[in-house]
Order: C-alpha cells, then sequence, then structure tokens
C-alpha cells in the first residue's frame, strides 16, 4: 500500500474464477526479500494471483494479513514485471442493537461479526476469521477487510433481524471492500 515491496509473504496463484473453471485448485510460493516471485510452468488460462502481507494477529491466519489480488492472463509467453498491490487492510465498524426481551444479553465477547467472502479473487480463499471486537457499548470492528463480503452475525440467543446503513437495508447485500471501508453499519438482532 505505500509502494514498497512486501519483503517475505505468501502468494498464491489460482485459476480465475469468472473464467468459468470450477477447479479449485491453488499454487503457494513465497516472494523474495525484495518483493519478487516466480510461477513456472502455468499454463494458458485466466488466473488470480493474490498477495498476503504480515497478518495483523496470529501469524497463520491469512484473513487478518493485508491482502492484494490481479487478474493475468497466460497466453504461452512470459509474464514479466507484475505488481500485485497490496493495500492497507479495510475495517467494517458499526453497532449492535437487540430488539425484543433484552433482559439476558449475550457478553460482548460471545457476539461474533464475521463479513465472509462473496467471491474469491478480490477475497482471500483461506484463512482463519479476521480479527474483530465487540466492544460494551455494542460498537464493533472488523480489522483486515478486503473483498466482497457477506455480513454474518451469530449470538448465543440471538438472530439476526436486518442490517442497515445509512438507513437502506443491507441484509442480503454484499459490502464492498475492495477499495475503501465500510462504516455505520446498523446490525439488529431479535
Amino acid at each position: 500500500g505505500d509502494g514498497k515491496p512486501l519483503g517475505r509473504s505468501s502468494i498464491t496463484l489460482m485459476p480465475n474464477v469468472r473464467s468459468g473453471t470450477s477447479a479449485m485448485m491453488m499454487v503457494r510460493a513465497g516472494t523474495d526479500v525484495d518483493g519478487s516471485f516466480v510461477f513456472r510452468n502455468v499454463p494458458p488460462g485466466a488466473y488470480t494471483i493474490q498477495a498476503f502481507g504480515r497478518p495483523l494477529g496470529p501469524a497463520l491466519n491469512l484473513n487478518g494479513a493485508p491482502f492484494g489480488w490481479m487478474s493475468v492472463a497466460v497466453d504461452g509467453k512470459d509474464l514479466d514485471n507484475l505488481i500485485v498491490k497490496v493495500p492497507a487492510p479495510r475495517n467494517v465498524r458499526g453497532s449492535i442493537i437487540f430488539e425484543g426481551n433484552t433482559s439476558s444479553l449475550p457478553k460482548p465477547e460471545q457476539v461474533r461479526v464475521q463479513p465472509m467472502p462473496v467471491e474469491f479473487e478480490s477475497s482471500p480463499m483461506g484463512g482463519g476469521p479476521s480479527p474483530m471486537k465487540v466492544n460494551d457499548d455494542w460498537t464493533f470492528e472488523v480489522n483486515a477487510m478486503s473483498g466482497v463480503r457477506a455480513v454474518v452475525v451469530s449470538a448465543p440467543g440471538w438472530t439476526l433481524k436486518r442490517i442497515t446503513q445509512g438507513g437502506q437495508d443491507i441484509t442480503d447485500v454484499a459490502l464492498d471492500l475492495r477499495e475503501h471501508d465500510q462504516n455505520g453499519l446498523e446490525i439488529s438482532l431479535t
């Protein structure tokens, strides 16, 4: 995101989902200290390169890492000097509202807000849960977001009623986190 090489990090190559392939194959490689990488013997076709920075949380959680992607077409010739940009990770912020009998609310740490990838080009193919926190005042923040994602919420004894943003119902709408944060979500549980 700052124009400098990531150094040693993880990078993957997989068939481009939009090409109509149903194969969920991926090849992993590491980058050199200068950020350079090589994938050898790649057959012709449409591919997506995914690059990961250093995770913000546990080292093995790729969903906790800055992430960038690039679509490429391989036609039998070498592709040189590709630059996969890894921008600063995006965040999702908002608040949680409980409707109905609020005499037995869950503890904030029992509530999970997880925007899940709905397409696997601009979002990582794997990894654990993204770093997130629900505060005592029922505001929340989910970090290290990228791509297009649908919000999934779990809270013991409660069910999602709706999600709004700016007064619009977005319960069944995916959030676009490819270029900017998503703020002001209001999650209603019943």
